[in-house]
């Protein structure tokens, strides 16, 4: 499941630098990385170690949004931040609602930018994330 989360991540953040999206690559490039990372050594790591293994993706975001001031830079770091944190939760409940956050700061981002193939793949997650809660947490159970 690692392996294929860092494929996934890293061909999405090259094909945000392909389309000039430095935030969203730098940050989708270091989310693959760590995921690469957590499969090779057979473990998932804490969230200050994912945290601190995104720092230059995050840092870089930050330059782009307040020194270059390109504003919008800033949503990748935030919505990686608030993924990350989600995967610390216990309940399943809590690990979509809290992605639903994510997703949808992506989609802002991403609706800025204009990159269609980005917004697709977060509508698909939106969607995917929205079902899950109906299914597994809203729907009625059957007697």
């Amino acid at each position: 499941m690692l392996f294929a989360n860092a494929a996934g991540a890293l061909l999405i953040g090259t094909s945000y630098f392909l389309q000039g999206l430095l935030a969203g690559g730098s940050i989708a490039i270091a989310a693959g990385f760590t995921s690469l990372l957590q499969a090779t050594i057979g473990h998932k790591f804490s969230l200050p170690i994912k945290l601190a293994l995104a720092a230059p993706a995050i840092a870089f975001c930050f330059y782009l949004t307040f020194i270059m001031g390109s504003g919008m830079a800033i949503l990748p770091a935030i919505a990686f931040f608030i993924g990350r944190i989600s995967e610390t939760f216990k309940s399943e409940l809590h690990y979509r609602i809290a992605n639903l956050f994510s997703t949808t700061i992506w989609l802002a981002y991403l609706s800025f930018t204009w990159f269609l193939p980005g917004l697709v793949f977060e509508i698909i997650m939106l969607t995917s994330n929205l079902v899950g809660i109906y299914r597994f947490h809203v729907k009625p159970k059957k007697l």
